[in-house]
């Protein structure tokens, strides 16, 4: 008699172990799937910021993409002011713009290019200076506060730099300045003479490397040699500032 009661003891056990261990699976099951949904918000938040990451970067070059085509186009300052929802603040507070940087971009771009073509071009220093819309000064302290006094001066040193390099490398005849004003060539010698290219290259851009005594001091353009002996002084001296030239009484 005791048998049946044997069993029916073992297969209870059996049941309830049974049961248990479901319990512990469907649980373990259920941490489980929340990690692994965690894991995958986790994931998901981090795609979404690289592909914001990566959104932002590409709309960066597009626009730097579109200024520099705009440079290479030789837009005008007006077309990309107003491209750049720019074109009614005054000059003084563009730096305070959203776009600042991509105008400030455009114009160094279309500054370099300018200079590039011109001397490709072989454009003399006063046509340069005439095309910067410097040619109607007389006042040399008005006009190196001007931006376009500033693009001349990098143009100069550049020329400068291509006649030497000519020089030396083929032996080919430095340019002598014509049809100039004495504003521009004595802003001219200033370059020159802060660019440290001596004596014998200011005379030679002057005509005058091939004279000497009375025929050098009475010839038009040694007022400009003058000019140019005074601002080296001036440098040797301390003074390298430049801020001044020769007024029309003292040329």
């Amino acid at each position: 008699m005791r048998l049946p009661y044997i069993v029916l003891a073992t297969v209870v056990t059996f049941l309830v172990t049974l049961d248990a261990s479901s319990i512990v699976q469907a649980t373990d099951g259920k941490l489980s799937s929340g990690r692994s949904l965690r894991i995958a918000t986790d994931t998901g938040l981090e795609q979404d910021e690289e592909r914001g990451i990566i959104t932002t970067i590409r709309t960066a070059f597009s626009k730097k993409a579109k200024v520099d085509a705009w440079a290479k186009a030789d837009k005008s300052d007006d077309f990309v002011r107003k491209a750049l929802k720019m074109e009614n603040v005054a000059d003084d507070q563009l730096w305070a713009m959203k776009n600042y940087p991509l105008y400030q971009r455009f114009a160094e771009k279309a500054e370099a290019k300018k200079i590039n073509d011109w001397l490709i071009g072989d454009v003399p220093t006063y046509s340069a200076w005439v095309k910067l819309g410097l040619g109607s000064y007389d006042d040399i302290e008005k006009v190196k506060s001007t931006a376009g006094f500033k693009t001349y001066e990098k143009f100069v040193n550049q020329y400068d730099d291509q006649v030497l390099n000519l020089l030396k490398d083929y032996g080919v005849a430095v340019p002598v300045a014509k049809a100039t004003s004495p504003t521009e060539m004595n802003a001219r010698m200033d370059i020159l003479a802060a660019a440290n290219r001596g004596d014998d290259y200011a005379k030679q851009v002057l005509g005058l490397d091939k004279l000497k005594g009375v025929e050098l001091t009475s010839h038009t353009n040694y007022r400009y040699f003058k000019h140019y002996k005074r601002v080296v002084k001036d440098l040797k001296a301390g003074d390298k500032k430049l801020n001044r030239l020769p007024t029309i009484t003292e040329r």
